[in-house]
């Protein structure tokens, strides 16, 4: 390493790297401008400490120490009164995430033998319930309001069909092609996270709603040359974000309270399969889960009508 560049200085030389190869992964922006700020506050803490002088020198105690002093602190902000929370479990997980990521394209592209990162145990984070869980009622409440012939009309129909049939996250809304629809045989092509690509079967509403946008919309909005699968009203491909808009403006309209967005339809999509009696194993493929253990989730919003179950069902409550 030059003697004219410190330590710090390499690493944020790296870093422009690194973001550009998990780009290149197919990293979400949201998770990578995540990360960025992790390892920003991570190469800030390097710089600061002079015993660090050569890649050689991030070793897995080191990074450890790091996690130490983050620990540290977040509890010496809080003894003084600042808004600023504990260093919870879920932001451990980022911290580790974001070095584990810097430190494997090291190793990858030769400028480490191993990933120190490896050395650092990933804490285990109780994962939350989802926010929000529409009813069936709710749903259809939804869907009732996007009807008639206008192209917009009919694309929002669509889209609101496909993601309660399939339970497709946000950023594989935006990235559908013309390609990614193989509709005579009832499937989606879906690009997940880590670029995994899975099929989806999509249900017979669903099918026909994109075929009323296929036939009926899609030709009033669309570009020539354009494979986008939804599009806009200035015939560009339509960003996740406007029809979000549109969403929340229906639910308050047709008087739903609760929190609604792209994630909720998921969700919801996944816990109305599980009370109908699809296997948890079923809607860990279709959601694209890599574990069976963050689909789980799921059968924890079922608890309430498990203990309905009991106090019906039990000897012991029926007698």
């Amino acid at each position: 390493m030059s003697d004219e560049k410190s330590l710090a200085d390499h690493l944020r030389r790296h870093l422009g790297a690194c973001l550009d190869w998990l780009h290149v992964k197919d990293y979400s922006s949201r998770t990578i401008d995540t990360y960025r700020l992790a390892l920003e506050a991570f190469i800030n803490w390097v710089e600061s400490e002079k015993r660090l002088k050569e890649l050689s020198d991030l070793t897995g105690q080191a990074l450890q120490d790091y996690m130490v002093f983050l620990s540290l602190r977040a509890s010496k902000n809080t003894r003084r009164g600042r808004k600023k929370k504990l260093l919870t479990g879920s932001t451990k997980q980022v911290h580790i995430a974001a070095l584990h990521q810097l430190f494997g394209y090291l190793a990858q592209n030769g400028y480490l033998l191993t990933n120190p990162a490896h050395d650092l145990e990933r804490p285990k984070s109780r994962r939350k319930l989802p926010r929000t869980i529409l009813t069936i009622a709710e749903m259809m409440k939804l869907l009732a309001h996007f009807q008639g012939e206008d192209p917009v009309m009919l694309r929002d129909r669509a889209i609101l069909e496909l993601l309660y049939s399939t339970g497709i996250r946000r950023n594989e809304l935006e990235r559908l092609t013309l390609h990614s629809l193989i509709l005579e045989e009832r499937l989606l092509r879906v690009h997940g996270k880590g670029d995994r690509e899975r099929f989806v079967p999509i249900g017979e509403e669903a099918a026909r709603a994109l075929t009323a946008y296929l036939q009926r919309g899609r030709p009033n909005l669309c570009a020539a040359g354009s494979s986008a699968l939804f599009l806009s009203r200035l015939k560009g491909r339509l960003r996740a974000a406007a029809f979000l808009r549109t969403l929340k403006i229906v639910a308050k309209r047709v008087g739903i309270k609760k929190h609604v967005d792209i994630h909720s339809i998921r969700h919801t999509c996944a816990t109305h399969m599980l009370q109908n009696g699809a296997d948890i194993r079923y809607i860990k493929e279709l959601l694209g889960h890599t574990l069976l253990n963050t689909t789980q989730i799921y059968t924890r919003v079922e608890s309430p009508d498990l203990r309905k179950v009991l106090l019906e069902c039990h000897p012991r409550e029926k007698f």
